[in-house]
């Protein structure tokens, strides 16, 4: 074996690599940016890696028996490119032919790993991240050659040498071809799983953004093409004009459109947390207003009850039994009236009720409570406000689109391992559940800064107490049940 050989299976095994590092950034793309939820395991790991790693030495084997079996002259003709030679072309058409075979075993085990991790509508995200895998790896490959092509001088020599003809130049061209891509790939898979994935960063792309980053994928191949199927320009001249498209402007855009887009998103997440914080500023707020109203309210009962007791005694001693049993009533009134209206039995969900309360009587929505929780939910007043706040503002746009005989209820209830808050409410029609709620980042109201992050605002935060969330819905009502471990 000569050192341009060993160069080729260097460059071989970090092209399974590269593939393999392909397969967890897509998985975290998906997450981080796609609002899917995976779950990475390590089985799940040492499953995709063992399956490329056969599929690869599988190739590799039947390759080297094959060549073995070829006589010196053929192999000779192979390095020198000779197309003349029948067994050199019958060389070439087996070498495509187990090329087309490994890359599509790759892609099945890939299509595996995918449907593994995913944990909601699995065949669907799994045949959607392997087709855009397919789309991303050829997409940096082809940037990567094609930039190594045009600070090459972009000749069409340098073309020939990788994609045609197999000389020794060939293996120098992809080995650092492949070590290039290699290493960008595992900045790329770095960054998102340390900045991103690590600190549970996660920013929803709209559809339309990831529209506009798949029309520029596809437009940029097409332009590719275009360029290199005009016959009017010399062959020299259309090489020369592909590594400038494909080298040069294609890659840094390629870098500036994903760029743009995530800090775009990343902005509106701003936006979102800031308005969760001005939320949970108004619930403080109204909870210390109705804490001061309750204090002079208490002061002031506790001035008259003396007044109010003794009168009552008067009366019992006069003989006036009924004006007594009258006053008592109006007495126990009052009494109940410093007590708060709704009592949900922790104080935050007390605020975001009273807060939400007078927005529903806005809309002539009628609101009901059933039940308390003992001890209070066992979640941050930041989190219970963002979540709670939230499902209360979906529950109420529903209801009021709702004509006539509106309502909302919660219902609280407790298991031994959860308090369970279902929150129901009034609908028009029966709501598309999967639509709404699996596709994070949905929303049917025009003001979509402020509310298109709610639902994933409510999973994320359920999701970090390791609660549980669904969404159930027919003709009349819909229902989300938020559950907390105790």
């Amino acid at each position: 074996m000569d050192i341009y050989q060993l160069l080729g299976y260097i460059a071989s095994a970090l092209t399974t690599i590269h593939y393999v590092i392909a397969v967890f950034t897509l998985c975290l793309i998906a997450h981080c940016f796609l609002g899917y939820t995976v779950e990475i395991t390590r089985k799940k790991v040492a499953f995709s890696i063992i399956s490329i790693i056969i599929v690869q030495a599988g190739y590799y084997i039947i390759e080297a028996i094959y060549e073995a079996s070829l006589p010196k002259e053929v192999v000779q003709g192979v390095l020198e490119g000779n197309i003349n030679d029948p067994r050199v072309v019958a060389f070439y058409e087996h070498s495509g032919f187990m090329s087309k075979a490994v890359n599509g075993a790759m892609y099945v085990a890939a299509f595996l790993f995918f449907f593994m991790v995913y944990k909601n509508r699995k065949l669907i995200r799994a045949i959607e991240s392997t087709v855009c895998l397919y789309g991303y790896y050829f997409y940096v490959n082809k940037a990567i050659v094609y930039s190594y092509i045009f600070l090459r001088g972009g000749k069409s020599s340098i073309f020939d040498e990788i994609y045609r003809i197999t000389t020794e130049k060939t293996y120098v061209h992809m080995f650092i071809i492949e070590l290039t891509s290699f290493i960008i790939a595992v900045i790329i898979l770095m960054i998102l799983y340390l900045g991103y994935y690590k600190k549970d960063k996660l920013y929803v792309v709209r559809i339309r953004d990831r529209i506009a980053v798949v029309s520029w994928f596809v437009l940029t191949s097409f332009w590719i093409e275009k360029v290199f199927a005009n016959t009017d320009l010399p062959i020299e001249k259309r090489y020369e004009l592909l590594s400038v498209l494909g080298g040069f402007m294609i890659p840094i855009l390629a870098m500036f459109v994903p760029f743009y887009i995530i800090t775009k998103t990343a902005d509106m997440a701003i936006k979102e947390k800031n308005v969760m914080q001005e939320t949970y500023l108004q619930a403080e707020l109204e909870y210390i207003k109705q804490y001061k109203k309750a204090q002079v309210d208490t002061n002031a009962f506790r001035h008259d009850i003396i007044n109010n007791l003794s009168l009552m005694k008067m009366m019992m001693e006069s003989g006036k039994e009924e004006e007594a049993s009258k006053y008592l009533d109006t007495l126990i009134g009052d009494i109940k009236a410093l007590s708060p209206e709704y009592n949900t039995g922790d104080e935050m969900l007390d605020c975001i009720v009273a807060m939400k309360v007078d927005k529903m009587k806005e809309e002539n929505i009628k609101f009901s409570l059933d039940g308390a929780i003992e001890g209070g939910l066992n979640m941050k007043p930041m989190d219970i406000c963002n979540v709670f706040a939230n499902a209360t503002d979906n529950a109420i746009e529903a209801a009021k689109m709702v004509e006539n005989d509106t309502w909302i209820k919660m219902i609280i209830k407790r298991t031994d391992n959860f308090c369970i808050v279902k929150l129901a409410n009034a609908v028009a029609d029966k709501v598309d559940v999967e639509t709404i709620f699996e596709n994070t980042g949905y929303t049917s109201k025009e003001d979509d800064i402020h509310h298109g992050f709610g639902l994933k605002s409510i999973k994320n935060t359920v999701k970090k107490y390791d609660g549980i969330i669904k969404a159930e819905s027919n003709d009349k009502e819909y229902v989300l049940s938020i559950m907390i471990p105790r």
